[in-house]
This record gives C-alpha cells, sequence and structure tokens, in this order.
C-alpha cells in the first residue's frame, strides 16, 4: 500500500492530469446523454376493486378474494395476481407479461 501512495506522489501531475480528463469525460457524457422528463411507460397491469360496504377483512378475503382469484388465474399472459382485502372493499392488481 505504501508502493502505490509512493508512486502517485512521485507522480503528482500525472495523477491531477488523469484526474482532469476523468471528470471531464465524465461531464461530457452527462451533458450529452439524453433525458425524458417524463417517458410513456406503459405497465400492462390492472386493478380490480369490489367495493361491498360492511363486510369485515377476513370476510372478505373468503367471499371476494378467493372466488377473484380462482377465476382471473386462468387469463392469457398473466404474470402475477396480488389481491388483498380490507373492511369494506377488496381489490386485486393484475400484472401482465409484456407484448
Amino acid at each position: 500500500m505504501i508502493g502505490i501512495v509512493s508512486w502517485a506522489a512521485g507522480r503528482a501531475r500525472m495523477i491531477l492530469a488523469l484526474v482532469a480528463m476523468v471528470m471531464f469525460a465524465g461531464t461530457a457524457a452527462y451533458i450529452n446523454l439524453p433525458k425524458e422528463g417524463e417517458p410513456d411507460i406503459e405497465v400492462p397491469a390492472v386493478i380490480i376493486t369490489v367495493p361491498f360496504p360492511g363486510i369485515s377483512a377476513a370476510d372478505g378475503e373468503t367471499m371476494l378474494v378467493k372466488p377473484m382469484e380462482n377465476e382471473l388465474t386462468d387469463l392469457d399472459g398473466l404474470k402475477s395476481i396480488n389481491a388483498f382485502s380490507a373492511d369494506g372493499f377488496a381489490a386485486a392488481v393484475l400484472e401482465f407479461e409484456f407484448g
């Protein structure tokens, strides 16, 4: 480790020039990099909500979420299903394959 430090100290001008070139190249690359403020990325997903006033979360799980999951698992191109229930409603998020 001491050998690297003494080698760099003996060539201080070369090290400073190298650091300056790397900083310049990084700044130039950052400036020329194309940027979009809000890219249009379409995520193939659907959110299904089922309002049911007065239902508890446990009943919503058995009466709404489980049947919904059973029916929706047969859809073509389905990647994943995330379903949940809370007091008064149930919801399912369906994520599909791109394309």
